[in-house]
């Protein structure tokens, strides 16, 4: 035999895969995250599969949460299930991905692929030798704010004013008005967050957001009580008079929006904020 008629792939085991073999810092970041049995592995195959398995456990363990979250849940799976064998790493930035959004204590962001991607070129690109941890959410979020303020604001504006989200007698018709309120509410602690709340904000009147320098702060939900009106009872007046507070804090003008609507419902994103 020739020795020289052999070829030398450092990517054949005879034993357990080593991390030496991973092909990038990315992959090195998950295997110790979630500290994946390497030497069970002879292939980076197998690794792959073990990450699929993960990602079908993640998601059989979220059908017991209410339903609020499953509804947003829902979008992030059907979302990452396109993305298996489109992407390197499928696999494992499904799980990635799907452990974050999990994680997030109130209202997950939209699922949107062209973030999804952009937000894993991004931390391709940061992962080093010397720098191989990342935030996943906060990466995802970042890039879907800029994008939303982008398509909201005129560019080279200060992205400080009104956004009005129109009224829908079918909300269903109207998704894209519907995924706009939940843009628009990214940085907040708002239930219009979720598809099933920012529905609601414009089946019985407009929704209003109220940006001031890129940060939304008050929210408003109007209801039609005639063809004339909208706001709530007359009972509720003490409410407005506590937002017409917050409202001088934050706007140059709020006297001509609280004559036309002169009762609303509201919730700000950060109460600090409007000191």
């Amino acid at each position: 035999m020739n020795i020289n008629n052999i070829s030398h792939d450092k990517n054949i085991n005879f034993g357990m895969l080593k991390k030496s073999q991973l092909k990038n810092q990315f992959q090195r970041h998950f295997t110790e995250k979630f500290k994946c049995p390497l030497e069970k592995f002879d292939t980076f195959e197998e690794l792959e599969r073990w990450s699929a398995a993960k990602f079908l456990n993640m998601k059989d363990s979220s059908k017991n949460e209410g339903i609020g979250i499953r509804d947003m849940l829902k979008g992030w799976e059907n979302g990452l299930n396109a993305l298996t064998y489109k992407i390197k790493d499928s696999s494992l930035w499904q799980v990635i991905a799907y452990d974050g959004i999990k994680k997030i204590k109130d209202y997950i962001p939209l699922y949107e692929e062209d973030i999804m991607l952009a937000t894993i070129d991004k931390i391709y690109s940061k992962l080093n030798p010397h720098h191989n941890a990342f935030n996943f959410v906060n990466e995802y979020s970042n890039i879907l704010k800029e994008k939303t303020l982008t398509k909201m604001f005129p560019k080279d504006s200060d992205r400080t004013g009104w956004l009005k989200f129109v009224k829908s007698k079918d909300p269903e018709e109207n998704k894209e008005v519907i995924n706009d309120i939940r843009r628009a509410s990214i940085g907040t602690n708002w239930c219009t967050k979720s598809n099933l709340f920012a529905k609601l904000c414009i089946t019985d009147g407009n929704f209003y957001i109220y940006y001031k320098k890129g940060k939304p702060m008050i929210g408003i939900r109007t209801q039609e009580i005639d063809p004339h009106m909208y706001g709530l009872p007359q009972d509720k007046t003490e409410i407005t008079c506590e937002v017409k507070n917050r409202f001088n804090k934050v706007t140059p003008s709020p006297k001509d929006f609280f004559e036309k609507f002169p009762n609303v419902k509201y919730w700000d994103s950060d109460v600090s904020m409007l000191d």
